[in-house]
């Protein structure tokens, strides 16, 4: 009976250690995990910060583009009313030409006359 208990005592010291060696086992594999889901969270969150990022600089190229696409319009605007004015001021300098020219002519008809009387005149 004493060779039993031995036995015994001997199966349940291997049963022990195995049971140490699954213990430490599990303690690897949990601290291993845990390092992991830390490792993971970290990424995540660069990856949600760089997911900030690039839609922030999204917007702000969308805001640019935007921006840039209303000072076009207003350019294309101006340019639309300066072609108005030179075509106003060509209108005016073209008026001022005829006028300037039908001036000549009175003048010329003028001097014509003038001339006229001063020959008459003995």
């Amino acid at each position: 009976m004493k060779k039993e208990i031995q036995i015994g005592q001997q199966e349940q010291e291997h049963q022990m250690m195995q049971l140490l060696e699954t213990s430490e086992a599990v303690k690897e594999t949990v601290s291993t995990s845990k390092e992991s889901a830390v490792r993971l969270r970290n990424r995540m969150q660069q990856s949600a910060m760089s997911t900030q990022e690039i839609a922030s600089s999204t917007l702000q190229t969308a805001e640019s583009i935007q921006e840039q696409t209303q000072l076009t319009t207003e350019i294309q605007q101006l340019i639309r009313e300066i072609n108005v004015v030179s075509e106003t001021v060509q209108d005016f300098v073209q008026a001022s030409v005829t006028a300037s020219n039908q001036g000549q002519v009175y003048m010329n008809e003028l001097q014509e006359s003038t001339n006229t009387i001063v020959k008459r005149k003995p």
